[in-house]
């Protein structure tokens, strides 16, 4: 993992959003509620504004 890429999310990557953010709330004990996940994903990445606040990281190797 030393070339990591860092780029703002797009629509075509909701799916590894989801798994991350799902992945994350479980680790901390919590329940992943996906419509509260596609509300709030799809009302972000579809507003330009807004879309900039979330960020993705590649692996690039």
């Amino acid at each position: 993992m030393s070339n990591i890429k860092v780029e703002i999310a797009q629509p075509d990557q909701i799916e590894e959003l989801r798994s991350l953010t799902k992945f994350l709330v479980e680790e901390l004990g919590q329940v992943f509620d996906p419509q509260r996940f596609d509300w709030g994903i799809r009302r972000r990445i579809f507003d330009p504004l807004q879309r900039h606040g979330i960020l993705i990281a590649i692996d690039e190797d």
